[in-house]
């Protein structure tokens, strides 16, 4: 009996919206309760949800749009979780970049996969040959800035890429859906 409760099929997932259509749900519904927490920083979710939504403006201001994807050298912490769903936010589609990994397969990863920007937390700039914009994730946003959530992205946009290493050992990249991932 309780094998084929834990097992029903019957769950209905929204897959007619995105990941940041999703967060900005949970945020009005639960806006004081703690979203993350790093060493010793925590933001809620309102907190949060605004922070991404000024750096999805600056992101939106340097051509992030569906389409575009943008790389991410950033070690876990609460400026890495803002720059994902800003990326998210702004339409894009994320890239994560192990900041350990070598620089070569880090320079094959931004070149095949076309990252028009990149963003980094701090001294995480391995050496590049990027011809992109490199953004600091630690540059403070002047006050002020817009906190609103920005139009809805599309379930079918790329949310991410991710690379793997591929049986030749050169790299090789998907892209995921918002719908996949909900």
């Amino acid at each position: 009996m309780a094998l084929t409760k834990w097992n029903e099929a019957n769950v209905q997932f929204p897959v007619d919206k995105t990941l940041a259509q999703l967060f900005e749900e949970q945020s009005a519904r639960t806006p004081h309760r703690v979203a993350v927490v790093a060493g010793d920083q925590k933001l809620t979710y309102l907190q949060l949800n605004e922070r991404a939504n000024q750096w999805a403006g600056v992101l939106r201001e340097k051509g992030a749009k569906a389409g575009v994807t943008i790389g991410m050298i950033a070690e876990e912490s609460v400026e890495m979780i803002i720059g994902i769903l800003a990326v998210l936010k702004a339409g894009a589609a994320y890239l994560p970049i192990d900041p350990d990994q070598a620089a070569k397969r880090t320079n094959t990863i931004l070149k095949d996969s076309g990252a028009s920007l990149l963003l980094v937390k701090g001294n995480q700039k391995p050496s590049l040959s990027f011809g992109g914009d490199i953004v600091d994730l630690e540059t403070p946003l002047f006050e002020g800035r817009d906190t609103a959530n920005l139009p809805a992205g599309q379930p079918d946009h790329n949310a991410y890429l991710i690379y793997t290493s591929g049986s030749t050992g050169t790299p090789k990249g998907v892209f995921i859906q918002h719908r996949s991932v909900v």
